[in-house]
Formats: structure tokens, sequence, C-alpha cells
């Protein structure tokens, strides 16, 4: 990456912690009281070991993260992380090299656990599974124009609009209001931030979400959709939703 950015490292150790990986990430990014400050960070790769998955789980989607078995002795502790750190942020500088293309990085947002699309669903796969893989950057560019495919108008709608439509099917798109953000009070975790603020590593804009409407054009939208904490939320003809790439919907 360019020479204006510099890599804040940190370790967390659960056996010699009481706290939870999520809150200390959280704080170590900025996130207070799971809100935001102006201390944010350009990205988040994670390299953890295998027996630790449980701790990111919760976070999978929103940090650029890899495994490595700790049941191996490394001999060379340095060589290895200075390998596998440098693998994984060169990774994500391609991934969002990748999404500088404006349709590529609407498709690479898209809620995770609402949108309901199996080539969105393998694309988040490829990237948490294959994170520092040799051939990352090669792999990347087709999984996610795989989703970009997904877009297009509505059934016999007179507007061009186009929206990225789902398996549902629902229609969503990107809006360009800034007047809102997702909630972070209530049964919100810190969780919830930080899949609020990036997703795979990559910083979001989080005062701004999909407009989520009904695949035929003027029709109202009805259905059971997941929150950003894994709780039900029905709805029952609504014109349109708000929902952001956490899956805070309102």
């Amino acid at each position: 990456m360019d020479g204006s950015h510099q890599l804040t490292v940190v370790g967390f150790n659960p056996m010699r912690r009481t706290d939870r990986f999520v809150d200390f990430l959280g704080e170590t990014i900025g996130i207070v009281d799971n809100r935001a400050t102006e201390t944010n960070f350009d990205g988040i790769v994670v390299l953890f070991e295998s027996e630790a998955a449980h701790h990111v789980a919760a976070i999978r989607d929103g940090i650029f993260a890899a495994e490595f078995d700790g049941s191996v002795y490394i001999e060379k502790l340095d060589n290895f992380l200075i390998r596998s750190f440098g693998r994984l942020i060169k990774n994500l500088n391609s991934l969002m090299r990748t999404m500088d293309e404006k349709t590529r990085m609407e498709a690479a947002i898209l809620p995770a656990r609402n949108f309901d699309s199996e080539v969105f669903r393998q694309f988040l796969e490829f990237c948490e599974e294959h994170a520092s893989a040799v051939d990352f950057p090669n792999r990347v560019v087709p999984a996610l124009t795989a989703v970009t495919r997904l877009r297009g108008p509505k059934r016999r709608s007179k507007y061009p609009t186009r929206y990225f439509r789902d398996g549902r099917p629902s229609c969503f798109q990107y809006g360009h209001e800034r007047h809102s953000s997702f909630e972070t009070g209530g049964d919100h975790s810190v969780a919830c931030t930080i899949r609020g603020l990036y997703r795979l590593g990559v910083p979001l804009e989080p005062q701004r979400h999909f407009n989520v409407t009904d695949v035929v054009d003027g029709a109202r939208i009805s259905g059971e959709f997941c929150t950003c904490h894994d709780d039900r939320f029905s709805v029952s003809k609504r014109t349109h939703l708000n929902m952001f790439s956490n899956d805070f919907v309102k």
C-alpha cells in the first residue's frame, strides 16, 4: 500500500485476558459505548489461530482475516508474521482496488445476512476462506463481478433505475441519502458496530444504506428479515426498508 499508511500491530491472547476479542478490537479501532469516534483505520487485517475461530465468528464478514494452525511449531516467528501479514495486506489492497469501481463496491457491501444470493455468498466465503491465498488478486475480480450481474431494472418498470436483485426476490438500491446511521444502543453489540463500519476490512460509509423494495414496481414489501444481531424482523406491506450493510433494518 502507498507510503501514507502506517501499520498498527496489536496482539490478543485469550488465555491471558478476561475480555472478548470483539470488545478488544472495538476499543482498538476507537469504538466507545458501541459508537465510533473520529479515530478511524483505513483497513483491518486479522491473523488468528484455528482454535480461536469462535472469537472472530460474529465479525467474520467485517474483517479481512486468515487463520493458521497453532499446533504446528513455527521456527522463526518474526518471519512467519511478516510473511503472513504481508500477504494479508497485499490481498486487502487488491480487494480495495477492485472495489474502487462503483458497481463492484456496491455489490461487495450488500447486507450480508439478508441479501439472498448464492453468488454473493460465494464471494463472501471466498474472501473469508482465501484471504491469504497467493492467487487471491486474480480470483477476487471474477468472484465480485458475478455479483454485479445481479444488477438490473425492475420487472415491468418504465424507470431505468437499476437494482441488485436477490433470490427472495427483493431489490436493493444503494441510496444517496446520508440522513441517518445504524443504531448502536439497546440489544446492539460491538460486533454490530464493527460490521457497520467495515466490510471484509474495507471501510464503509456508515451513514448510507440500501433501499429495499419489492421486485414488482409499485408493490409493497413483506417478509421476515435478519437483524445485525441475529434477531428476526418481520415486515408487512411496507413501501420500502432502510437496510445498512451490517443488516440493521428499519
